[in-house]
């Protein structure tokens, strides 16, 4: 192309633009092709749409390579459909030499010089001013260079040619990217396939295919979640989610929504972020944003009320419907110039006065606030309940002798609200007047050490804060445990408790700004927790004889013993039963213990523990142990009773014994002269006998005697003759 004037101008306009879409627009434009083992496959991706009396197809090969060579050889147009018989009809409907795009000379004649994007279309496919633009330097002698900027060059005039065809249908025609198929009936499903005309020798490109129903359109919906929100004070920004459209437009009304303007001459939608600039929070933001949101910056004016409102267009240069009127009135963003503090004078001893200046006095400046604190870090006090004129410069603060001066500055304020504030400057009245000593100090130590200690406010407003000193002593020397002033009549100390000092010791002063301090308090007692145990008690003796057991303990030396508590339990025994609670008073001069317990075959278990005032318990002291048999023959009483049932012929046996005993019960029987032996043994449940085994004339002698449980036998009970007739 000869004459690249007109040219060049629209194409650095787009470039940013174009070059930046590509990528996204394959993906919403074109549906994508599901990805495929082999990667070199190229294809070309169809779109189809139904206008009911119409059928308009879109298409596009896949990558740069592609695009050049089907523009020298073309496409063919084919459809498919069942006809009124019943027959499958496959027929071609672009030209027999194929479908090619125009010529220059066609792109003249047929769109009118103002067209941009024809002007595109026709520079990509027939112009040089792409080739000056990345040959500006006038070549390089490098082979891999040049071939770098080729290859450059002709995606990017891919880049420059598929926008230009999403957005002119008449484009699209003239670069062989669309057909209407005109020739159709409703209902019937027709089936589409856009070939490629090139050699399968010089590029191998796979057919486009699509099937689709000839009905009425569907309108295109509008984009979602708009939403518009003040960035500066001359910008608005307006965001709308990301859907299925290729780009907007963006129109404006600012006469209350009657009538809207469009704000972009081009269509327009952000590039999602590039993961590697995310280096700010700024940029963060605005990557996470664009992500799920299209961006669209406004420049506005503050006080103007601004209606929004967005509509898509798609492939097929549709237009959707449009997104529901979001609105804003902006106000000014923009503070004044700070003002400068000149001096704060102290006169008469009693009253600052603090002056100021202002270089840039703006046209929308309100006034001056004065503001006051005992620290330039603030707290702020406001010393003027409503604004100073914009023409004050000076400010007397005729309260000052009662804060002994303090810290002031100065904030500038416009109509908006806008503020700027000077830098804080010191006012000071002299002061050797020390504040009063601060009243009602108590406090409370916790059992984790933690301290917690409270007095009143001084009555001074010049009071800077106060300072803690503590000591283990009340006559040694404090030490200073604020090494600042602390602002509140409040202060928490932590205390090691593991100690054997029992007391601790604090006192508080206060200061005011001018650094005189007031005597300190009176000195405050605080126990810390007792958390140690005290030492367990020591056996020193333990012994026994039939019934009873002796043990023998020394007192625990801990000074704070307030009682002892002895337990036992049996060896297979898991809880420990008490015994005894013992006074200190009660063990004075040694622990002595005695108890008598049951006997058994299990040892008893013994040990004692000494509990302090805080009710800390010392460990078990060590255990002794004691086994108790008690009598080797055990005196119980049994009542036993024999006599002969002639009927039955069955001498009946009878018994009754404690039954507390754990025991199992021996029959002894002996005939005539013989000792008394054994017969039979019986659990403790059985209290009768039976027994039918003699002669008769036999004289038979009966006694009971109980087995118990450790071993040992009782005595036999008295014995009964039975002659047996």
């Amino acid at each position: 192309m000869k004459n690249n004037n007109r040219i060049l101008p629209v194409l650095y306009c787009v470039l940013g633009l174009t070059l930046s879409l590509q990528a996204q627009q394959t993906n919403e434009s074109f549906a994508p092709v599901p990805h495929q083992e082999e990667e070199t496959i190229i294809r070309i991706a169809l779109l189809a749409r139904s206008y009911g009396d119409s059928i308009v197809l879109r298409w596009a090969p896949d990558n740069a390579v592609a695009w050049s060579a089907t523009n020298r050889y073309g496409y063919t147009v084919e459809r498919s459909f069942i006809s009124d018989d019943g027959e499958y009809t496959t027929e071609i409907l672009s030209p027999e030499e194929g479908l090619l795009p125009w010529s220059l000379e066609e792109m003249m004649d047929f769109f009118d010089p103002s067209d941009s994007l024809a002007a595109i279309a026709a520079e990509v496919l027939h112009g040089e001013a792409l080739a000056a633009i990345f040959m500006d330097d006038g070549g390089s002698d490098n082979f891999v260079d040049n071939l770098i900027k080729q290859s450059e060059m002709q995606d990017t005039r891919f880049a420059f040619a598929m926008q230009a065809a999403e957005f002119s249908p008449g484009v699209a025609n003239a670069m062989a990217l669309r057909w209407v198929d005109h020739d159709v009936k409703p209902g019937v499903i027709y089936e589409y396939v856009v070939k490629a005309l090139t050699p399968e020798t010089l590029v191998d490109i796979r057919n486009g295919s699509t099937i689709l129903r000839c009905m009425p359109p569907d309108s295109l919906p509008a984009p979602e979640e708009i939403d518009v929100r003040q960035h500066a004070t001359d910008r608005v920004e307006v965001a709308w989610s990301r859907g299925r459209h290729s780009a907007y437009y963006i129109e404006r009304s600012t006469d209350g929504g009657n009538t809207f303007r469009q704000v972009n001459y081009w269509p327009y939608f952000s590039t999602r972020p590039d993961p590697r600039l995310r280096q700010s929070a700024v940029v963060e933001f605005y990557s996470a944003m664009l992500e799920y949101y299209h961006v669209y910056s406004d420049t506005i004016t503050p006080g103007i009320t601004y209606h929004y409102r967005v509509r898509g267009i798609d492939a097929f240069s549709d237009l959707s419907e449009y997104t529901e009127v979001v609105s804003i009135t902006p106000v000014d963003l923009d503070p004044p110039t700070p003002p400068v503090l000149n001096a704060a004078e102290t006169l008469q001893d009693t009253i600052i006065r603090i002056s100021w200046t202002k270089e840039e006095v703006e046209p929308d400046l309100a006034g001056y606030r004065i503001e006051k604190a005992t620290s330039p870090f603030g707290p702020w006090n406001a010393l003027t309940e409503e604004l100073l004129p914009a023409t004050a410069t000076k400010y007397t603060d005729l309260d000052a002798i009662h804060t002994r001066g303090g810290y002031y500055r100065v904030i500038a304020e416009d109509h908006s609200g806008n503020q700027t504030t000077t830098v804080p400057i010191r006012g000071h009245i002299h002061d050797n007047i020390p504040p009063s000593i601060p009243s009602g100090l108590t406090g409370i130590v916790y059992l984790d050490g933690v301290v917690e200690l409270f007095w009143d406010h001084s009555p001074e407003v010049d009071v800077r804060g106060y300072r803690i000193a503590y000591a283990n002593q009340a006559n040694h020397e404090f030490v200073q445990r604020t090494p600042t002033p602390v602002k509140e009549n409040y202060f928490r100390d932590s205390i090691p408790v593991k100690t054997l000092t029992r007391k601790i010791y604090y006192k508080v002063l206060a200061e005011d700004y001018s650094g005189n301090r007031s005597e300190y308090t009176e000195i405050l007692e605080l126990t810390r927790p007792d958390v140690i145990p005290p030492v367990t008690p020591v056996l020193t003796d333990a012994r026994q004889d039939t019934e009873n057991i002796y043990i023998h303990w020394s007192p625990s030396p801990s000074d704070d013993v307030w009682m002892y508590r002895i337990f036992r339990k049996q060896q297979e025994d898991e809880l420990w039963e008490l015994m005894k609670i013992l006074e200190t008073r009660e063990a004075e001069g040694g622990i002595q213990f005695t108890d008598t317990p049951a006997p058994s075959p299990q040892p008893y278990l013994y040990a004692i523990e000494a509990i302090d005032e805080a009710g800390n318990a010392s460990e078990l002291s060590r255990l002794v142990s004691f086994r108790m048999r008690g009598k080797a023959v055990p005196e119980i009483p049994i009542h036993f009773t024999a006599e002969f049932d002639e009927e039955a012929r069955q001498v009946l046996l009878h018994w009754e014994c404690d039954p507390s005993f754990s025991y199992n019960v021996t029959l002894l029987r002996a005939v005539g002269d013989s000792p008394l032996l054994p017969f039979t043994t019986l659990a403790s449940s059985e209290t009768s006998y039976h027994d039918s085994r003699f002669r008769p004339g036999s004289v038979l002698t009966y006694a009971v005697r109980l087995q118990l449980e450790d071993g040992r036998q009782s005595q036999p009970s008295e014995t009964v003759e039975i002659t047996i007739p």
